[in-house]
C-alpha cells in the first residue's frame, strides 16, 4: 500500500488518485475480513459435525467389541475404527493452523511414546497377524511435544500396517548419536514407487499404492511433514518396491 500512495498530493488529480487507492484498500480489507469470518464459521461447523459423529460411532464400536466372536461384528468394528481414524485426521488437519498455540516443548521418552502408539493400534496389529518389534532404549529422551509426536508416530505406524502383508514384520528402533537421536520405523510391505518418493509429503498425493489399495487420503504424510518441520525434526525415507520402507526421524537433543 505504501508503494502506491502519494503522501502529499500536489493537485486535484493526485488527491483523486490517493482517494481511489485508499478506497480500493478499504474494499480489499473488507473482503479479507469476510473471508476470514467465513473460514472460521466453516471450521466451527466441521468441528461440530465431527464431534456429533463421534458419539454414535463410539456406540457402534462398543457393541461390536462386545461381540468379537461374530465375524460380521468384527468387520463392523474394523470399519468403525477406520471412520474414527478419518475423523481424527480431519480434526488434526484443522489443528495444524493453530499448532503454534497448542505446542509445548518438553523432554519426551521415546520408548513410552512408541509403546502408547503400538497399544492404540493393538487390534490392527492382531487383525493383520503382525507383532511389532520395539527396540528403543527405555532411557532415551528427546526434546519435542508429546501429543504431536505421538500423532506422527501413530500415522507412520498406521501406514506401515496399511501397506504390509498379513504376518509381515514391523520394527521400531532408535539410536543415540551424540548430540542427536534417530528413530526408525521399518516395514516389509509393498514399498514406494521411486517415481513417487519426492511427492509423498504433498497434500492429497496418494501415489501408486494409494490408487491400487484405495485406502489413502493423501493427508497423513502431509501432516507428518508439517508437524515435524514445526517441531524442528527431520524425516527421511528409504524404500524399495516389494521389499518395504523405512521412515527415519532425526531429533536434536539441544533445547
Amino acid at each position: 500500500m505504501e508503494d502506491f500512495l502519494i503522501r502529499e498530493p500536489k493537485g486535484r488529480e493526485e488527491q483523486h488518485y490517493r482517494e481511489l487507492v485508499e478506497q480500493q484498500h478499504r474494499i480489499y480489507l473488507s473482503r479479507i475480513t469476510r473471508l476470514e469470518e467465513q473460514q472460521k464459521q466453516s471450521k466451527v461447523m466441521i468441528y461440530r459435525w465431527v464431534h456429533q459423529l463421534k458419539t454414535p460411532l463410539s456406540v457402534i464400536r462398543l457393541i461390536s467389541e462386545n461381540k468379537k466372536g461374530d465375524s460380521d461384528f468384527s468387520k463392523i468394528a474394523h470399519s468403525a475404527s477406520q471412520i474414527q481414524y478419518d475423523l481424527d485426521q480431519v480434526l488434526n488437519m484443522y489443528k495444524l493452523d493453530e499448532i503454534k498455540n497448542d505446542f509445548h516443548s518438553e523432554k519426551v521418552n521415546l520408548n513410552s511414546v512408541c509403546k502408547d502408539c503400538i497399544n492404540e493400534l493393538k487390534s490392527s496389529f492382531i487383525t493383520k497377524g503382525i507383532f511389532p518389534k520395539l527396540a528403543v532404549m527405555e532411557e532415551l529422551v528427546v526434546y519435542s511435544d508429546t501429543k504431536w509426536l505421538r500423532f506422527v508416530l501413530y500415522q507412520l505406524l498406521t501406514n506401515a500396517l496399511k501397506y504390509s502383508n498379513e504376518g509381515g514384520k514391523i520394527v521400531i528402533c532408535a539410536e543415540n548419536r551424540g548430540d542427536s537421536a534417530v528413530l526408525h520405523i521399518q516395514d516389509e510391505g509393498c514399498g514406494i514407487d521411486p517415481r513417487d518418493i519426492r511427492r509423498i509429503y504433498d497434500l492429497f498425493f496418494t501415489g501408486q499404492n494409494g490408487r491400487q489399495r484405495g485406502e489413502s487420503s493423501g493427508l497423513g504424510l502431509y501432516m507428518v511433514k508439517q508437524i515435524l518441520d514445526y517441531l524442528g525434526h527431520t524425516i527421511e525415507v528409504q524404500s524399495e518396491l516389494g521389499k518395504g520402507s523405512t521412515f527415519t526421524i532425526y531429533f536434536s537433543n539441544h533445547k
